[in-house]
């Protein structure tokens, strides 16, 4: 998948450009020295070795390769000056030579080591974005259901959230060589219909960033979907929902779509997975609101969807949610040196094991991934991943766990029968290794997990 990513890649000169500039900057240090000092233009002699910045400044501004490319060039014409006799040299200037490239070497390196800094803090700030973005989506569905939980407690018996968890386990549960999104169509085209007021409708599926001519679902009798429609064009386009309203519609043509309100599916990467196209709604529901639980509900299907399809056999939703995070974790870790922390804590306290485990729950941070493992015949088990964290920092975490546990319980985290145990992730690491280090520090049959691992990972 590609999404419009402004993290994703670090804005860089081309190639060519870089070698063209490193060379006119080299050729000019000696071309003016030419002109102002015939007889040294290299500077040699000079109160200040001035031909230091030719090389000095590619290496700075590109990095090692193109400042030691550029002393060695000077290098070179130095030699060949000296050894032709084309100005006056007695003797080769070694010393200069040497500091030179020296110079060049320092630079290019320091300008490197800069670049590698950047791409890490880059890369860090992409992750917090994604997951600021999934956690402002979760907080505007428990927002918006908690409203429409009191519109419609008398007719209705299941929320929203229920809802949202119907389809999430209905995504999960179609096998993995079948579409994923044909396979829950109908159930998100009621689940629009049963909160967004959605009357007549079609859910088509997005693929190379155009809509299928046939739709996946339909709610109500509506005509074809023309390709020039200005609406769908722009919500394709733009990846956010655009409706008729005369504030959603800007500078686009009035009057000449058939669409009331196109309704993209886009996951927190900017892949865009599906259109809904409404042509009939109350008008009563045509208000910002409920437009915005439309983009909303768009959004956390299109996240479901990223999860199903790399859920990579995994039953369970928190596994697949925590596999998929660590996948993520243990590529950043190969790639820029990222730290992750994996580990288990093992609840060996029955008649309090309820209550722990929901303690151990609710003091998860924000960008961690819990998993927990239930069984009869062992201790609840709970995994977690924690990305962006070292070895120092979980020490810190399971102080913290531990003061709290005193607090309540009075007792020490060992009394109560709470062990943990993990390890930093290493980029030799595979996911199931990780896995299995996972089940055989928490005591749980790794038979009982239906795990397939993505190659490659």
């Amino acid at each position: 998948m590609s999404g419009r990513d402004p993290f994703s890649e670090l804005q860089r000169p081309k190639a060519y450009w870089a070698v063209l500039e490193t060379v006119l900057i080299t050729a000019a240090l000696p071309i003016f020295g030419l002109w102002l000092r015939p007889d040294d233009p290299f500077f040699l002699h000079a109160e200040f070795p001035w031909l230091v910045l030719a090389p000095l400044l590619p290496a700075l501004r590109y990095g090692f390769v193109y400042g030691f490319g550029s002393a060695l060039g000077l290098v070179l014409l130095i030699a060949l000056g000296w050894r032709l006799h084309w100005f006056p040299m007695p003797y080769f200037p070694g010393g200069f030579v040497l500091g030179l490239l020296v110079v060049s070497m320092v630079a290019g390196e320091f300008a490197d080591l800069w670049a590698r800094r950047e791409a890490r803090e880059h890369t860090v700030a992409n992750y917090e974005r994604q997951r600021l973005d999934e956690f402002t989506r979760a907080y505007h569905m428990l927002r918006v259901s908690h409203d429409r939980l009191e519109q419609r407690l008398a007719a209705s018996s299941q929320s929203l959230r229920l809802s949202l968890v119907q389809v999430r386990r209905m995504l999960f549960a179609v096998p993995a060589d079948q579409d994923m999104l044909e396979g829950a169509a109908e159930a998100i085209m009621g689940l629009f219909a049963d909160f967004g007021w959605v009357q007549v409708a079609e859910l088509y599926a997005v693929r190379g960033g155009a809509p299928d001519a046939e739709p996946l679902a339909r709610l109500g009798q509506s005509g074809a979907l023309h390709a020039d429609d200005p609406l769908v064009n722009e919500a394709l386009r733009s990846g956010e929902l655009v409706s008729v309203r005369s504030e959603d519609l800007g500078s686009l043509p009035r009057g000449t779509s058939s669409v009331l309100v196109a309704v993209p599916f886009v996951d927190v990467s900017g892949e865009i997975w599906a259109l809904l196209t409404i042509h009939e709604m109350p008008f009563v529901a045509f208000q910002k609101q409920n437009l915005m639980l439309l983009a909303v509900l768009g959004g956390y299907i299109a996240d479901q969807l990223v999860a199903a399809k790399g859920r990579a056999g995994i039953d369970d939703p928190a596994g697949g949610d925590f596999v998929r995070d660590a996948e993520r974790a243990l590529i950043q870790r190969r790639r820029f040196g990222l730290p992750s922390m994996v580990q288990a804590a093992v609840v060996d306290n029955p008649a309090q094991a309820d209550n722990l485990v929901g303690i151990l729950s609710g003091q998860v941070r924000g960008l961690d991934r819990l998993w927990i493992q239930r069984s009869s015949a062992t201790a609840p088990v709970l995994f977690m991943l924690m990305p962006l964290t070292n070895e120092a920092q979980c020490v810190s975490y399971r102080t913290r766990i531990g003061r709290q546990l005193r607090e309540v319980y009075g007792v020490d985290v060992d009394a109560l029968g709470v062990t943990f145990q993990g390890r930093e992730i290493d980029p030799r690491d595979s996911i199931e290794g990780l896995i299995d280090y996972l089940c055989e520090v928490g005591g749980v049959d790794r038979a009982g997990i239906a795990y397939r691992p993505r190659p490659g990972v």
